[in-house]
């Protein structure tokens, strides 16, 4: 079953199929001549791949003989007979316009009761979705890796969890499975022995394939209700697994051979002819005309000290943007200084530190758990961890340093501590909010008063040394992030009464901004309900609670706006403490409201399924 799995992930599941169709007869016309003809619209959209030629045919009060003709090209030769009807399918190529159907009869009186010319020959919607497409069209498939992780994880699956057992549950389970697999099997062979190929949806492939692990997936959720220790079984990091493959399939989408990972940095058209030297001759991804921030910072990149002048000219806000170094200059580190691998090096940091991230927070979050799983998830596929690898920004890897400083300050490192809470000051200023957990976390505090002193003076020193450079070369004022800021609550309070105002009940897209709203409301108050000072994930939390009712307008502009990424180390702290509360599964539903808005920012659309 594994590999059957394998086989049809690879081949006959498309990921992004839009179909396209083009109605040149809707009514029946009746044949005056015994020829007729019809000049097609632009068929530049079909260009490239085959495409369907559909014709309902009807012969009048005799027997009609009639052929078919693309251009030269013969599609079909048929006989109908006296008030009968007959369907045509067949396949062909065409581009651009200028096209010519001819039906050609022995008489007249015959009817073309309709003509399609589409990229597809049928569909189907709902749970049980598919499309029929010529043969010879290839399917936007999973990457032979993805779906090779994938069938790798199904049969671990089915080794570790075995048959399912029991009279009841076979004979309910069994025909079900049988039609699962009946159903990817007419997917493969349908395109060996029939002129059409079968191209199963998203959803429908993780359908069968629930019905077919049914048995091993309920005895997988038993083990995981009961808390089984994560070292007895590979089984625990299925999840995980699924979520790293989703999450990097998404990433692969955005790579193109020509310019690389490029689209994730989001180049926009408008700053062109400001860029640095350097970038008038790369091939750079260019999906919008003002493009995000992630532009300014992988130029920031190819010159991190801002030594030269053109540099300083490409940036919107130098004074605003070179704050941020810690990034760009870890990308100019990796590149070796050469423009086309650093700008690479910058667009992937971001992904390599979510999978660095996943695993360190397996620390506070073990596999195996059902809580802990879940508190996994709601900050893996956070929003603001997502966008952050999308806009390719310094979100995600200022809250990996953030983790990383308060693994080692439970593994009692502080200095160690406080140099990394230095560091993650350079990706982002405001992550030297996490310098609450240098403070002593029980009394008497005079005993380490010194102590603390010295190293809150370290976390800060990273910071201030580099304010003192930027303030040497004199660059110009920041005109960005004047609206960072505001009043406490004046912000937060206009963005709930705006949600409100514009919620539509059949607009799913209207809800974006109020279950965000949601999820950031409640790990708020979460936080300031708990009120766990001694452990330093909350002392973190906390300290972006209160950042969360100070931030200004700009931060909250947007569906659903900055906020998700600004206030990204509360969600963590949030889901890492959170399934520690009895009230574990509400308490993370709204918390993580918003959780599938997530996925979409890499591409990864619910609509597919």
């Amino acid at each position: 079953m594994a590999a059957v799995c394998f086989a049809v992930l690879a081949t006959h599941v498309d990921l992004g199929f839009e179909r396209i169709r083009f109605r040149v007869v809707a009514a029946p016309i009746t044949a005056s001549e015994p020829t007729l003809q019809l000049t097609l619209p632009d068929l530049s959209r079909l260009q490239g791949a085959p495409v369907a030629v559909i014709a309902r045919l009807r012969a009048g009060d005799a027997p009609a003989r009639l052929r078919l003709t693309l251009d030269t090209t013969t599609l079909a030769e048929v006989a109908v007979a006296p008030r009968g009807r007959m369907r045509l399918d067949r396949a062909t190529r065409v581009s651009g316009r200028g096209h010519v159907i001819e039906v050609a009869g022995d008489g007249t009186g015959w009817q073309l009761e309709y003509l399609e010319i589409a990229n597809l020959h049928g569909f189907s919607e709902g749970a049980l979705s598919f499309v029929v497409v010529p043969r010879d069209r290839g399917a936007d498939s999973a990457p032979w890796w993805v779906a090779l992780i994938v069938a790798l994880e199904l049969l671990l699956l089915g080794l570790s969890s075995g048959r399912p057992t029991g009279r009841l549950w076979r004979s309910l389970w069994s025909p079900v499975a049988v039609l699962a697999l009946l159903l990817f099997g007419i997917a493969l062979g349908a395109d060996l022995v029939t002129p059409y190929r079968i191209l199963l949806s998203p959803v429908t492939f993780i359908l069968g394939v629930a019905v077919l692990y049914a048995g091993q997936l309920l005895r997988g959720l038993r083990q995981a209700a009961a808390l089984a220790p994560p070292s007895r079984t590979l089984l625990a990091f299925t999840p995980h697994v699924a979520l790293a493959v989703i999450v990097m399939s998404g990433v692969a989408r955005l790579y193109d051979p020509a310019t690389g990972f490029t689209r994730l940095i989001m180049f926009g058209s408008a700053f062109a002819p400001s860029a640095v030297p350097a970038l008038h001759d790369a091939p750079l991804a260019i999906d919008s005309e003002y493009g995000y921030d992630g532009q300014f910072y992988a130029q920031l990149a190819l010159d991190p000290l801002l030594r030269d002048p053109a540099t300083v000219r490409a940036l919107d806000s130098p004074t605003y943007r070179a704050r941020r170094v810690l990034v760009p200059a870890l990308a100019y580190v990796v590149g070796l200084g050469h423009t086309w691998p650093v700008l690479q090096a910058y667009a992937l940091i971001n992904v390599a530190s979510w999978l660095v991230l996943g695993w360190l927070i397996l620390r506070w979050l073990p596999a195996g758990h059902l809580a802990s799983t879940l508190g996994w998830i709601g900050v893996m596929a956070s929003h603001g961890l997502l966008v952050s690898i999308r806009l390719a920004l310094s979100d995600g890897p200022s809250a990996l340093i953030i983790a990383l400083a308060i693994a080692a300050l439970q593994a009692e490192r502080r200095w160690l501590s406080a140099a990394l809470v230095g560091l993650s000051g350079l990706a982002k200023e405001t992550s030297l909010l996490a310098g609450a957990i240098l403070l002593p976390s029980s009394r008497p505090f005079k005993r380490r008063a010194i102590e603390v002193a010295g190293q809150s003076a370290l976390a800060l020193a990273p910071f201030a040394f580099w304010i003192g450079y930027l303030t040497l070369l004199a660059l110009p004022g920041a005109t960005t992030g004047e609206r960072n800021f505001g009043l406490p609550l004046s912000a937060y309070g206009a963005k709930w009464l705006t949600s409100l105002h514009e919620l539509r009940p059949g607009d799913p897209d209207t809800w974006t901004s109020a279950l965000t709203l949601i999820a950031l409301t409640t790990q708020a108050l979460y936080l300031a309900a708990t009120r766990e000072w001694r452990h330093p994930w909350w002392r973190v939390g906390a300290g972006y609670a209160v950042l969360m009712l100070v931030v200004g307008p700009a931060v909250w502009d947007g569906i659903p706006g900055a906020i998700t990424r600004v206030v990204l180390p509360m969600t963590l702290a949030f889901n890492i403490l959170v399934p520690r509360h009895r009230w574990f599964l509400p308490l993370w539903v709204l918390g993580n409201a918003n959780l599938l808005h997530g996925p979409p920012e890499l591409g990864l659309s619910w609509h597919w399924w």
